[in-house]
C-alpha cells in the first residue's frame, strides 16, 4: 500500500508542479496592463471600488503611448484642443456660477477668486472627463473595429487601436467588461441621492416600528446600492461645501481690502462693486462658509449719507 500512495503523492507533486510553472509562464507573458485587467476581474466579487481603481490605471499605461501619438499628428492635436476648450469652458461656467453663489454677486467683481476657484475646479475636472472619455472609447472601439473592417481604405487614417501584444482578443473582452462595469457605478454614483436617502430612512423607520421584512435577495442588492448612493453623495456634499469655504476665505484674506474710500465698519473688508455700492465681508462662524457676504451703499466724502 505504501508504494501506490507514494507513486500518487509524486503525481499530484508533479502535476502541483507543473500548474504552477504553467501559472508562472501564463503570469510572466502578460503585459503590465493585463496583468491589472486581471487582477481587477479577480477582485471585482471583493471590492468595486478596487476593480474602478485597477481598471483606470491599466487604462492609462495601456492608451498613453496612443496618447502621445495622437498629440503629434496635426488632426490629433485639433481634437485635443477642441476637447479641453470644451471642459475649459465648462469650468469658467461652473467656477463663476460658485462664486456668485458664495458672495452673493457677479462673479466678475471678484476677479482673484473668480481665477482660484477655475484652479480648484480645473484639475478634477479634466481627470474626470478624461477618465470617462476614455472608458466610453472602450464601449465603442467594437463599432470602429467593425467600421475598419466594412471599410478597409479608411485604415489608413486610423489610429492603431488594436493589442499588438499576445491575446488581442481576450485583453479586448476584458477591457471591454472591465470598462463597462466602471462607466455603469460611475453613473450610478451621480444618480439621484436624495430619493435614495428618502428610501433608506423609510426603510429604517419600519425596522424602529418592529416591521422588519424579509429581504429576498434582490431586495438586499438594492439597499445596498441605496446605501452606496447615499455615502457617496455626502461625500460630494462635503467636497462642494469645502471648495465653496475656500472660495469665501480667499475672498476674505486675500482679494478683499482693508481700507476704502467708502464707510466701512473696523472689522471687515470691503470690495467696491461701483461708484455707488460695496461688499463688506465679515468673519462670522454662523454663516455658511465662515464669511458673511453684506452689498451696501457706498458712503464717501463724494457720496456723503
Amino acid at each position: 500500500m505504501t508504494a501506490p500512495i507514494l507513486r500518487l503523492k509524486a503525481k499530484i507533486a508533479r502535476k502541483a508542479r507543473s500548474t504552477r510553472q504553467g501559472f508562472d509562464g501564463f503570469w510572466h507573458s502578460l503585459t503590465l496592463a493585463q496583468r491589472l485587467y486581471t487582477v481587477a476581474l479577480m477582485v471585482y466579487p471583493v471590492s468595486v471600488w478596487m476593480t474602478m481603481l485597477l481598471t483606470v490605471t491599466a487604462l492609462v499605461i495601456e492608451f498613453w503611448p496612443r496618447f502621445l501619438t495622437l498629440f503629434h499628428s496635426l488632426p490629433g492635436k485639433a481634437i485635443l484642443l477642441l476637447f479641453y476648450a470644451t471642459i475649459t469652458n465648462f469650468v469658467l461656467a461652473t467656477a463663476a456660477s460658485t462664486v456668485n453663489e458664495v458672495t452673493g454677486v457677479d462673479a466678475q467683481h471678484f476677479d482673484y477668486t473668480h481665477n482660484f476657484a477655475i484652479l480648484l475646479f480645473l484639475p478634477s475636472w479634466m481627470l474626470l472627463l478624461s477618465v470617462i472619455a476614455l472608458l466610453l472609447l472602450q464601449l465603442v472601439l467594437p463599432l470602429y473595429v467593425l467600421f475598419l473592417l466594412l471599410f478597409k481604405p479608411f485604415q489608413r487614417f486610423g489610429i492603431t487601436l488594436m493589442d499588438n501584444t499576445k491575446r488581442p482578443i481576450l485583453t479586448a473582452l476584458a477591457r471591454f467588461i472591465l470598462c463597462f462595469i466602471t462607466t455603469l457605478n460611475l453613473f450610478v454614483a451621480s444618480g439621484d441621492f436624495d430619493n435614495a436617502g428618502d428610501a433608506m430612512a423609510q426603510l429604517n423607520d419600519s425596522f424602529e416600528r418592529g416591521m422588519q421584512p424579509q429581504e429576498s435577495t434582490e431586495e438586499e442588492a438594492s439597499r445596498k446600492q441605496k446605501q452606496f448612493e447615499v455615502t457617496v453623495g455626502a461625500q460630494n456634499d462635503s467636497s462642494d461645501k469645502l471648495i465653496k469655504v475656500l472660495i469665501a476665505q480667499f475672498a476674505y484674506h486675500l482679494e478683499a481690502d482693508n481700507y476704502s474710500r467708502c464707510a466701512k465698519s473696523d472689522n471687515s473688508k470691503v470690495v467696491e462693486l461701483n461708484d455707488y455700492e460695496i461688499v463688506e465681508l465679515f468673519e462670522d462662524e454662523s454663516a455658511p462658509y465662515g464669511i458673511r457676504f453684506e452689498v451696501k451703499k457706498c458712503i464717501s466724502a463724494a457720496f456723503p449719507q
